[in-house]
């Protein structure tokens, strides 16, 4: 018996004349949008959108009902779905990687660009208001409004006597000032004493030192893979090995200072 072969193809549903369903549908929506425009002018009506075609893609401010009201009324399209080669611009705030790769092609703007170009009366240039710029490929680069600051320049001469209209403050004066405001002296607390970091010091050094002698020839001692005592060198010598060496060695030292302690601690006590 003689199997029928499959996959021929689908029926024809009534679309294919206008390029299958979701063409027809987009093309539907767009006349439609057509003739609303056309059959309610607003009043202050412009036409500074014309040839430009929107897609609001995402959470926007202004909406995309608002930005479809303001396309409306002056002169532009409002696309509900995207249109390739029909869609001019993309309306977005924000974007995830995988659409930035996808759209990197498209002219990806804010909002912004709608209202401040409606303000001021003229289409703005939309590459002032490019949420990804196109400089790199993988990683397309953000773009913001430069902010210029005014910069002090080092090459402009300096003319007249500096400081003879400004006295310095007398050592004296700092001095009251600091006994006035309650400062105390950090130099003298114990907390910040140099002396209790060089006994820290002191104590945890001379065992690495005593462990790892330092090589005064270097170049001479090292040792290829092929000899004996290869690993045993390279571990030593790693970074690695001097990491837990101290790491060992600051945990048998704060261990002997929780052994000697009685509950008073310099500095803490009032």
């Amino acid at each position: 018996m003689k199997r029928r072969k499959r996959g021929r193809g689908f029926a024809d549903n009534g679309f294919s004349e206008w390029g299958g369903y979701m063409e027809a549908k987009k093309t539907k929506l767009q006349d439609q949008f057509k003739i609303e425009a056309a059959r309610e002018p607003l009043v202050g009506s412009t036409q500074i959108f014309d040839g430009v075609a929107i897609f609001v893609n995402g959470y926007s401010v202004p909406s995309a009902d608002e930005l479809k009201l303001l396309m409306m009324k002056h002169g532009g399209v409002y696309h509900h779905y995207f249109r390739n080669g029909k869609t001019t611009h993309i309306i977005a705030t924000n974007l995830p990687d995988t659409k930035v790769k996808q759209l990197k092609h498209m002219n990806v703007v804010r909002p912004d660009w709608i209202v401040e170009s409606i303000a001021a009366g003229r289409l703005l240039d939309y590459r002032e208001y490019l949420l990804y710029s196109h400089q790199s490929k993988t990683q397309p680069k953000l773009m913001f409004k430069p902010i210029l600051e005014p910069s002090i320049s080092t090459d402009t001469p300096v003319h007249g006597n500096i400081g003879t209209d400004t006295e310095a403050p007398s050592s004296t004066d700092d001095a009251d000032f600091t006994k006035e405001s309650g400062e105390s002296d950090f130099s003298n607390h114990p907390q910040y004493n140099d002396q209790v970091q060089k006994e820290v010091v002191n104590q945890i050094y001379p065992t690495l030192e005593s462990k790892n002698p330092p090589n005064t020839s270097k170049s001479a001692s090292i040792k290829t893979a092929s000899e004996a005592g290869f690993l045993t060198e390279f571990y030593n010598n790693s970074r690695l090995h001097h990491i837990s060496t101290m790491g060992a060695s600051f945990k048998q030292y704060v261990n002997g200072l929780r052994d000697k302690c009685t509950g008073i601690f310099p500095g803490v006590e009032r």
